[in-house]
């Protein structure tokens, strides 16, 4: 008895000294929850308000309600795309009286496929009819957008391609060319979802510049709403397509897992370039031992990575190359820079070329392919 009333209130103080600070941590990130989750659902009302107050306007005879067709990329960012959509996106489309039919992509093509409710992105844009909607609408992130335009691009009836606009509704992982129109951070992927169907529904457009990439052996053309990668840049984009668990950490554990183990990349290929529109001047960029480059649209790729301060001239993207020489570990520490906010441009030893028309990767080796 002697020892346990000696051991009891020794075991009660130290349970009683450390209660109060996971009590306390619980409590605050509890709060913290229920705070975040209380100010989303008052900016899910504030959407909505505006949304129906948008619906309430009459429609004139000659207008009839708009359709969208929604395509929504079930797998992008960190999934719960579709759930996202009918809490945040669906009800905005409603109270703003705009009619529209969803589809969802997939990877590999259905047997038997049923077009209507799923299908890759290639069987959906292709086979859609384009007479009987007044745009598009991509759930997801930049990789869905841009694969979704490729299509567009792709198809025969370019005339009507060219007048139908195509809206984004940021659920992917980076969302850096609808970063650029809203501005997402300091706003949670609901509220950002939300704001974005209130400019669909509004009809707001805007003209973007695209980058085609042409491959020069097959002819066959890409699209890209953001940019283009090749080395080091191109190895990370790889491995965060594969890999999908790091939710919005993906870019960063793709960056470090890239400079572990496939730097350094072979670089096999002549980069030349143009500074100003059909001047037929071709320049040669060195890219001798460099981690590779990045070609750009935008100068905020979004998720710790800006490029520039400035964006690139309407018609033309900025080009960045990575130094040349770099270790492992300056590579690493230049990637926690950029998380922190540095900017590309301003690191010892980037190239950076401000407004690029056109670029031609040539092969050096004759098995790899080249871009321009």
């Amino acid at each position: 008895a002697h020892a346990l009333s000696f051991l009891c209130p020794w075991i009660s103080g130290a349970a009683m000294k450390k209660w109060p600070f996971v009590v306390g941590t619980i409590g605050v990130f509890g709060l913290n929850k229920a705070v975040s989750s209380w100010r989303q659902s008052l900016e899910r009302e504030a959407v909505c308000e505006e949304a129906k107050a948008l619906g309430a306007k009459p429609l004139r005879a000659s207008q009839r309600a708009r359709h969208v067709t929604v395509i929504i990329n079930p797998n992008a960012g960190r999934r719960a795309c579709v759930e996202l959509f009918e809490k945040d996106v669906a009800p905005v489309f409603h109270l703003a009286g705009l009619d529209f039919s969803r589809v969802n992509t997939r990877l590999k093509r259905a047997k038997g496929r049923d077009l209507q409710r799923s299908g890759t992105i290639e069987d959906i844009v292709t086979s859609l009819d384009l007479t009987k909607t007044d745009g598009i609408v991509v759930v997801g992130g930049d990789g869905t957008l841009s694969e979704v335009v490729t299509w567009l691009q792709r198809r025969p009836d370019q005339t009507r391609v060219q007048q139908l606009p195509v809206g984004i509704v940021p659920l992917g992982t980076a969302n850096a060319r609808a970063n650029a129109f809203w501005a997402l951070a300091g706003h949670s992927r609901a509220t950002n979802a939300g704001r974005a169907a209130l400019d669909i529904a509004r009809g707001h457009t805007r003209r973007v510049d695209v980058l085609e990439l042409t491959d020069l052996t097959s002819q066959q053309k890409l699209y890209s709403m953001v940019g283009f990668g090749w080395g080091l840049p191109g190895a990370i984009a790889a491995r965060s397509h594969k890999r999908r668990w790091p939710g919005r950490h993906r870019y960063h554990v793709a960056g470090v897992l890239s400079v572990l183990k496939d730097y350094p990349v072979e670089l096999q290929g002549r980069l030349l370039i143009q500074q100003k529109e059909g001047s037929q001047d071709w320049e040669e960029v060195a890219l001798d031992g460099s981690a590779g480059f990045v070609v750009s649209v935008l100068p905020d790729l979004n998720q710790g990575r800006v490029l520039s301060a400035d964006a690139p001239p309407a018609g033309c993207a900025g080009l960045f190359a990575l130094p040349s020489d770099l270790g492992r570990l300056d590579l690493l520490s230049l990637g926690r820079r950029l998380a922190k906010g540095a900017r590309l441009e301003e690191q010892d030893g980037v190239v950076v070329v401000p407004a690029v028309c056109e670029f031609e990767l040539q092969p050096v080796a004759s098995h790899h392919h080249h871009h321009h």
